[in-house]
């Protein structure tokens, strides 16, 4: 699972102030680009939202789930504190990689050997992930992908068994 300190990757990919209306907007925008990522890449990812940095534009909190990304905005609680409690409270090194430019939450991750990658690169790691290849071009797709099928149908307690094909 990707741990993203929101804030510190919006900061990397939108330079300058921004309004609170502009930055919802580019919050929103970068939440669906870390999305599509995530879709195409086969991740899952939780985003961290602190609005203790960016008051008085936000005072958002609370969970929203679009798998494969949950995204949580944190009340009196950094990004920092809330990635660093989830890696240490974890003995496994490959349950997490943590993906932020605050040198601090990097070096305690990587202190504990989780795989931690900066803002800037993870950027750029996105863009080359879901660009078309020049050589093939991709087929459009409709509807949801079989993963979001998955998770909705146990969402709705509707997975299980499959029926046996003498049933029908």
């Amino acid at each position: 699972m990707l741990l993203i300190d929101g804030y510190n990757l919006l900061f990397k990919a939108w330079r300058g102030k921004s309004s609170s209306k502009a930055l919802a907007a580019q919050r929103d925008a970068l939440v669906e680009r870390i999305r599509t990522y995530c879709l195409t890449s086969g991740q899952v990812a939780r985003i961290y939202f602190d609005p203790r940095k960016i008051r008085p534009f936000t005072t958002l909190t609370g969970h929203q789930r679009r798998p494969p990304v949950e995204v949580i905005y944190l009340g009196d609680v950094s990004a920092d504190q809330a990635i660093l409690e989830r890696v240490r409270a974890s003995g496994d090194r490959t349950e997490y990689r943590v993906i932020t430019s605050d040198r601090e939450v990097s070096a305690a991750a990587a202190k504990r050997r989780f795989q931690t990658t900066e803002a800037a690169e993870f950027l750029a790691e996105m863009d080359r992930a879901v660009k078309p290849s020049s050589s093939a071009s991709r087929p459009k797709t409709e509807g949801i992908s079989e993963d979001e099928v998955d998770f909705w149908m146990k969402e709705f307690g509707l997975g299980g068994e499959p029926k046996d094909s003498h049933d029908a």
